[in-house]
C-alpha cells in the first residue's frame, strides 16, 4: 500500500462531508510509502454520528493451480482496543467476491472474532491497540477467477467514537 489509495478505491462512505472515511496516510505505516486509513486526517473518526465507509481493491485474477491466500497488517485504534466496550463495536470486516458474481461475497475476516488479537493487554483486559499481522485467508473459492477485496469498517453506533480507527498496511496475496 501507499500513502495513496493506490490498488484501491472508496466504494462507500456513510457521509463523505464529514471529513471521516478511507484515505492513504504516510504515518502511521509499518513500510513505506505509507497505509490505508479509516478515520479523519486531523484526530478521531467521532462525528456525534453513526458512520462507515467501504474500500475496494482493484481487481485481479488468481492463479488456477495453487492455494492463494490473504495477508495484511492492521492497527485498529477503537472502543475495544482501548478497554471499552465490546470488541463486536467499531469493527472491520474483510470480504471477497468474484468480479461476475459480486452478490456472491465470501466474508474473509471480522475484527469481532478476535483471532487474531489485535490489542495489547494487561491482567487480562485490552488496554491499546498494536499492529497485527492478519494472515493465512483463505481464497481457495477464487482459484482461477478475477477477485476483489473489500475493507469495510462500521461505528454501528454514535457513542465512543474518540480514537484514530483503522490502519492498513502491507496486503498481500500470497501463493504456494
Amino acid at each position: 500500500t501507499s500513502g495513496s489509495l493506490q490498488g484501491f478505491q472508496v466504494e462507500e462512505d456513510s457521509n463523505f462531508a464529514d471529513g471521516v472515511g478511507w484515505m492513504g496516510v504516510i504515518s502511521p505505516a509499518l513500510s513505506t510509502p505509507g497505509s490505508l486509513h479509516y478515520g479523519s486526517a486531523t484526530g478521531t473518526y467521532a462525528t456525534g454520528q453513526q458512520n462507515s465507509g467501504s474500500i475496494i481493491s482493484n481487481s485481479f485474477t488468481l492463479p488456477s493451480t495453487t492455494i492463494s491466500q490473504l495477508s495484511f497488517w492492521l492497527y485498529l485504534d477503537n472502543e475495544y482496543s482501548n478497554g471499552v466496550g465490546s470488541k463486536e463495536w467499531d469493527h472491520l470486516t474483510v470480504s471477497a467476491y468474484r468480479v461476475d458474481k459480486p452478490s456472491e461475497e465470501i466474508m474473509l475476516w471480522d475484527s469481532s472474532s478476535a483471532d487474531p488479537v489485535w490489542w495489547q493487554e494487561e491482567a487480562g483486559k485490552a488496554i491499546a491497540p498494536k499492529w497485527t499481522n492478519v494472515s493465512d485467508l483463505d481464497l481457495t473459492p477464487f482459484k482461477g477467477r478475477s477477485v476483489r477485496l473489500r475493507f469495510a469498517f462500521d461505528t454501528l453506533d454514535e457513542d465512543a467514537n474518540d480514537y484514530l480507527g483503522v490502519y492498513l498496511d502491507d496486503i498481500k496475496i500470497i501463493t504456494t
